[in-house]
């Protein structure tokens, strides 16, 4: 018996793939403050979904919204939102991550 065979017995390997990320997220330059920013990722496969800001955990909140989704938004982007937003994509048999970045723009540039 080959290890194919044994594998492909078994039901759990028989229906489940790996996930992957077809779609990376943006990144975003520049953005106004008070303006919204939406990262999102395209997955196969993909049972769950988390959403890091420079590596801390981010939860759902009246500024945050589908930290455990493949679309996070930011309402009302704010200097403290720069960084790196990673996306954590993942089943039972694998994870996969992709990252993007946002900066704010710092300067009122006023158009004379």
């Amino acid at each position: 018996m080959s290890l194919h065979c044994v594998f492909r017995n078994l039901p759990f390997f028989s229906h489940a793939a790996f996930p992957a990320i077809l779609q990376q997220p943006v990144s975003l330059f520049d953005l106004p403050p008070g303006s919204k920013a939406v990262f999102s990722v395209r997955a196969t496969n993909a049972r769950s979904y988390r959403w890091l800001h420079d590596g801390k955990m981010l939860h759902n909140s009246d500024r945050y919204l589908g930290a455990q989704t493949a679309a996070l938004q930011i309402l009302g982007v704010r200097e403290t939102d720069e960084g790196r937003y990673l996306c954590i994509v993942w089943n039972e048999l694998s994870l996969q991550t992709d990252e993007a970045i946002l900066t704010v723009c710092k300067y009122n540039y006023a158009l004379s």
